[in-house]
Parts: C-alpha cells; sequence; structure tokens
C-alpha cells in the first residue's frame, strides 16, 4: 500500500475487495491456513492499536500520527498539535461487525541520540473503559516481556476483563525468527476468522515464542469466569508440551498477577494437579519455561463474582 501513503484522494475501494483475488487464491490451496487484511491501523503520539477482521478503507496511513515522529526523534520546536481522530474515534470508526482491536508493545520505549521515544500505551485506561480495544499484547520482542506482562496484571488485578495476545509487530515480507515466534493460540469453534475473532474476545487465548501450556480450573478453560463461596477450593490442572528447541524447565501458577506455586522441571510433557482456596475475587493463570529461553502463557481463568469494572462501564461527564 506504499502507493496510499501520501494520497487521500486514493481508489477508495476497501483493501479486503482490493485483494480480494489474492486472498481467495491463498485460503482455496490451504484448507488450515487463513489470510486476511489486518494493520497497524492506529499510530499516534497516544499509543500504538491494530485491527483485524475488517475491509479497511485506504488510505492505510489515516490514523498515522505522521506530525508526530519527526518531531520526536528531534525535539525541534513545540510539540505539533494533535490533527487526527483519537485512538477511540479511529477504532470506533474502523471496525467491522465482529472485529478485534489490540493495544500493541503498550510499554514500548528506547532513545534514539540522546532523546527519549515512546510508544507507551498511554490511554490504555481509557481505552479499555471506552471499550475501545479488546485485547492488549502481553508478548513481542522478548519471550518473557516482564513489563507487558506487569502492566497487564495491574490491569486485571483492578478488576477488568482484559485478554493478553502476542505480537511480531512485522509484516509477512520478514522471515526473521527473533519476531515470527511469538504466537497466540485460542480455542475455537470452528475454523474461521469470525470465530478466531470471537476467541480472542473472549480470553480464549495461550500466547508462547514455543512451548504450549493448558489450564483448566474445575474443568474450566482461560476466559471462563467461575464464582465461589469463601474459602471454596478449586481443582487446577496444567498440561505443558515442549517445542522442538528444548525441554521444559520450569513451571508457574499466577494467581492475582503473584507466583503462586514454582516447579522447576525438566521434560518434554508436564502434568501438574493442584487445589487452591478462593475467597476474593481473583484471576489465576499458567506459565512455563523452557531451557532455550522460550515462555508460553495462558489467559486467566476468573473466580469472581463481582461484575469486571470494564463490563458496561457508564461515566457521568462533565465538559
Amino acid at each position: 500500500h506504499i502507493q496510499d501513503t501520501d494520497n487521500n484522494n486514493v481508489n477508495q475501494v476497501p483493501y479486503r475487495e482490493k485483494y480480494a483475488e489474492i486472498i481467495q487464491a491463498v485460503n482455496n490451496n490451504n484448507s488450515s491456513f487463513i489470510l486476511d487484511i489486518g494493520n497497524e491501523i492506529v499510530k499516534v503520539r497516544y499509543g500504538h492499536m491494530f485491527l483485524m477482521n475488517y475491509d479497511q478503507m485506504p488510505p492505510y496511513s489515516k490514523h498515522y500520527d505522521r506530525a508526530w515522529d519527526p518531531w520526536l526523534f528531534t525535539k525541534v520546536g513545540e510539540e505539533p498539535a494533535y490533527g487526527i481522530s483519537y485512538p477511540y474515534e479511529a477504532l470506533r470508526e474502523e471496525r467491522g461487525r465482529n472485529s478485534v482491536a489490540v493495544a500493541a508493545h503498550p510499554t514500548s520505549w528506547w532513545h534514539h541520540n540522546g532523546e527519549f521515544i515512546s510508544n507507551i500505551a498511554s490511554t490504555l485506561g481509557f481505552e479499555i473503559l471506552a471499550g475501545s480495544i479488546d485485547a492488549m499484547v502481553i508478548m513481542g520482542y522478548d519471550s518473557d516481556h516482564k513489563h507487558y506482562q506487569e502492566l497487564w496484571y495491574e490491569v486485571l488485578n483492578h478488576g477488568y476483563f482484559m485478554p493478553g495476545v502476542a505480537e511480531m509487530d512485522i509484516t509477512f515480507d520478514s522471515t526473521h525468527m527473533k519476531y515470527l515466534k511469538f504466537k497466540t493460540y485460542s480455542y475455537l469453534d470452528d475454523f474461521s476468522i469470525d470465530s478466531l475473532c470471537t476467541s480472542v474476545k473472549a480470553g480464549r487465548n495461550i500466547v508462547s515464542s514455543g512451548p504450549l501450556i493448558q489450564l483448566h480450573v474445575n474443568g474450566q478453560k482461560p476466559g471462563a469466569v467461575l464464582s465461589y463461596v469463601e474459602d471454596e477450593e478449586f481443582n487446577i490442572e496444567i498440561e505443558a508440551f515442549q517445542c522442538y528447541q528444548a525441554s521444559l524447565s520450569k513451571i508457574q501458577l499466577i494467581v492475582n498477577g503473584k507466583v503462586w506455586i514454582e516447579h522447576e522441571i525438566n521434560d518434554s510433557h508436564y502434568v501438574q494437579k493442584e487445589k487452591l482456596k478462593i475467597n476474593r475475587d481473583s484471576y489465576v493463570l499458567a506459565k512455563c519455561y523452557d531451557f532455550a529461553g522460550n515462555v508460553a502463557i495462558t489467559n486467566p481463568v476468573y473466580v469472581r463474582n463481582a461484575s469486571f469494572e470494564n463490563e458496561d462501564f457508564k461515566s457521568e461527564l462533565t465538559v
């Protein structure tokens, strides 16, 4: 889409339609792979968001804060005025019937020639409450990205429902395994883009750079919400499988963002069963490591009686 970058008068044919022949040819030749349109569509000073399962009208750079980056890397002159749609407006405009919007690389920052460069998701709390995003990135660039995970735990600890996914942050012409290894797996009802999006938004996900890990709480998978009575005991089962690179090295059960149980292991396949008493609204997730530095993390099973803070959130606002 490079030809569309600086041309707001490009032919207004949705990219899904423009590339329909290519998409259909790929999908017709492979029953286990689905190609579709997607893009890191919002790239602004308040953070980056990507969107999947939508038509996407050109130009693809419509929601790129193009005055910001040149200033950010030099800090010459005054900070440029913000002149495009805010993230929640852009995502509301671009969404399809069953799209998934994700906060990308939410704590990403670095220094360039002495200048502080930020892609930090600075409006994350607002976007969650406004329903702008459906998920946030918890794995990318590093297999065990502590900052992404800690921010996610903070969100979950405040009572929000928030699925976690992995990102590559590259285009398909890259073959660098440093990025390609980050994947999101999700439990689907059927093999389709719609089913995938429904499952991702429901939090039925596992992120991994190699191994696989499964979690069941009272027989329920990630994304499930279970009620409880005080000191109720829950049955937890974890099952992990190594990838081709190395054996599993460690298993963790994480409760409310803290490691509850940890086992050092050296196995290709591992099963662990535990019992956990719950006396407050909580969430449980599982994590495994291998000797090659890979990590896999499940989304949580929620054990709570209260509704989620971002469920049908309403707030009085005076302007």
